[in-house]
């Protein structure tokens, strides 16, 4: 199984500076090679919903563990209890002071459903910076 990581902190190896986006393009790449090899129907599973429009790998929402209850689950907002979204809204990011998707590897989660009530979204990060509140 390969999976996608919420962080890439080693990456320099492989990529000059990487951002997100570059590691979303290098997914993307990965996935078109291992659907055009030969074989790759029967070396290669495909869930049903991951792959788009011009064969393209859609993302899962990310999944979250909890040690206590031994279960995943995805992770939903603490004011309204809708699912949480990986924020790739730069504009939105910057307004409120934080890294961009596009020029980081920064990856923030936010409820899409309480942000377009208005008011300051919620932003959420596996580990928090120091500075921020």
């Amino acid at each position: 199984m390969i999976m996608q990581r919420d962080r890439y902190d080693s990456v320099d190896a492989i990529m000059a500076r990487p951002t997100n986006r570059t590691i979303d393009a290098a997914w993307q790449a990965a996935f078109a090679f291992h659907r055009q090899r030969p074989g790759a129907p029967a070396s290669a599973m495909y869930l049903r919903g991951q792959v788009g429009q011009n064969q393209v790998c859609l993302p899962f929402q990310a999944l979250f563990y909890c040690q206590r209850a031994h279960t995943w689950f995805h992770p939903v907002c603490p004011q309204c209890g809708s699912e949480l979204a990986l924020c790739q809204d730069d504009a939105l990011l910057t307004r409120w002071g934080l890294g961009t998707y596009s020029d980081s590897v920064e990856r923030f989660m936010y409820c899409p459903a309480c942000s377009s009530h208005g008011g300051p979204p919620a932003f959420f990060v596996k580990t928090k910076k120091d500075g921020i509140a």
